[in-house]
């Protein structure tokens, strides 16, 4: 079922009102039946006792329109969905029959405007303080040991589940004997599995750990990302943990491989897996790279490539993992 909405706004000119709701799609990944589904769901819900309705096809969404009645008058209703990303709205237009022209010029006027991200217009842009106090419990250390048990590597990474799931870069891992995951104030823990990864290529691992409850990110797929925007990493960076900084997304690139936003937020070696925010506290991206020879040129993967990841039908150790893996220099 779609999701409860809140109210987002209430128009009225003389001859019609509208009501628009945005809804947040956060941890279901858009397919090809999503509009489907919609348009039942609103059948289901707004046309009930309407009649003579009719679909018109729109970019990225949808037009109905219907005829009903309420109080003995005749109303004529246009219902409409549009969606950005994993993120849409929907609303309802409705006038006096006589207005019916009127009425679907308007409401597809104003769909044809609704092109801003609507739900992120009232989303509340965080301070870097404030970003970071809601976000660093979530954020991790890791730290690698070769088979003499010497520390040899650290990195970053975030949880995105309270049972102990963990992000990070497959390269952190790759010359890890055996590793920690160290949430901030707490105890190190050494119960750590591998239970998915990505295309070497693409440098994303998942990791499971004991201890949950655990503090958690959610990673959003599909948050709109556009050169410009105000970016903000949390990772540990020579081993300083959780550290922040703060710069914006310099482009945004694709490798072949996956889909990369160049930052110019502060990165250096142990900051690689850490999670990468923009300025409403979403995570976009994992830190992934550094430009040595540059200032400001850094990278980080974006949030949609974890669902490239695959999941093992059974957990591996990371000694098993790093046996597979060919150590590079990473950040």
């Amino acid at each position: 079922n779609i999701p409860n909405a809140d109210l987002h706004l209430i128009r009225h000119d003389g001859s019609s009102f509208g009501l628009f709701f945005p809804l947040q799609f956060r941890n279901v990944l858009l397919s090809e039946n999503l509009t489907a589904m919609l348009e039942l769901e609103i059948q289901d819900k707004w046309l009930k006792g309407l009649f003579n309705w009719e679909k018109h096809p729109l970019k990225e969404g949808f037009l109905l329109t219907a005829r009903g009645e309420a109080k003995g008058n005749g109303l004529y209703y246009a219902i409409f969905y549009k969606h950005f990303g994993n993120l849409g709205v929907y609303g309802i237009f409705w006038s006096e029959e006589r207005h019916k022209e009127r009425l679907i010029q308007e409401a597809e006027l104003f769909y044809s405007n609704l092109t801003a991200d609507p739900v992120k217009e009232r989303l509340e842009r965080l301070t870097p303080a404030e970003l970071y106090r809601r976000s660093q419990e979530a954020v991790v250390l890791i730290n690698t040991y070769n088979k003499e048990g010497k520390l040899n590597g650290k990195g970053s990474g975030f949880s995105i589940s309270p049972k102990g799931l963990i992000v990070t870069n497959l390269h952190v891992l790759a010359q890890g004997h055996s590793v920690e995951v160290v949430f901030p104030g707490k105890e190190p823990i050494r119960d750590v599995v591998v239970v998915g990864m990505s295309p070497p290529k693409v440098d994303l691992a998942l990791l499971q750990v004991t201890g949950a409850p655990l503090p958690a990110l959610t990673a959003f797929k599909s948050v709109p990302v556009a050169p410009g925007d105000k970016v903000y990493v949390i990772g540990s960076p020579k081993g300083l943990v959780n550290t922040v900084s703060e710069g914006i997304v310099g482009g945004i690139r694709h490798d072949g491989s996956a889909q990369l936003y160049q930052i110019t937020a502060p990165i250096s070696h142990g900051s690689s897996g850490g999670p990468v925010f923009n300025e409403y506290g979403e995570v976009i991206g994992v830190a992934n790279a550094m430009a040595v020879d540059a200032q400001n040129v850094n990278f980080s993967i974006s949030i949609d490539e974890l669902e490239k990841m695959t999941i093992f039908r059974r957990p591996i150790t990371t000694e098993a993992l790093s046996e597979k893996l060919v150590p590079r220099k990473g950040s």
